[in-house]
Parts: C-alpha cells; structure tokens; sequence
C-alpha cells in the first residue's frame, strides 16, 4: 500500500493554535469539614443519597443535582458579590476622573 496525491503536497499556512496557559498546581489544603458541609444541602451529605447519586451517573453519565447549594449559602454568595461589585466600581469611579484622556 501506497500513500500518493494530497498527502505529498506543501504545507499549508495555519493560523497558530491558541496559548492554553495551564494554571500552577495547588496544594492541597485541610477545610474545616463543618464549613464544607455548610454549603452543601443536607440530603447531598446523607450515605445512601450519595450511593443512588453515583449509581446514577453510572448507568447515565450524568446527574442533576437541585438544590445542591442550600438557599442561604446562595443569598450569602450573592451579598459577597454584590458587595464586591459596589467596592470595585466605587474604585473604578474614583480613579477614573484622574486618568488621563478617559472621558
């Protein structure tokens, strides 16, 4: 068997692949397992729902967790966020009247 024809022929200009950067590792570190509990609903935590959530994934490869976060993990999140949302843009909106040429 023989290879002949297109395989044989210059090479074609590629755009260059993207960068992928791969982060650095992370070490492991000891959590406090009541916190990680905490932002875990209750019934995610309980033995034998976590035997019929693997058997699951099993037999379909995939799984839908609701409610996996409880509600008041959820409005913590949210007050964070909004909270760092309202602190960047007062920085923003401070120093941005001192930058030059930005309107």
């Amino acid at each position: 068997m023989s290879i002949s024809g297109w395989f044989h022929g210059p090479a074609v200009a590629r755009k260059p692949h993207a960068i992928e950067l791969i982060p650095k590792s992370i070490t492991p570190v000891d959590v406090d397992e009541d916190f990680l509990y905490s932002m875990i609903n209750q019934q995610y935590i309980d033995p034998l729902t976590q035997s019929e959530i693997q058997e699951k994934f099993e037999e379909e490869s995939e799984i839908q967790l609701a409610d996996f976060l409880p509600v008041s993990f959820l409005i913590e999140l949210m007050n964070i966020y909004i909270y760092i949302y309202i602190y960047i843009y007062y920085i923003y909106s401070c120093l941005l009247p001192s930058i030059p040429n930005v309107k």
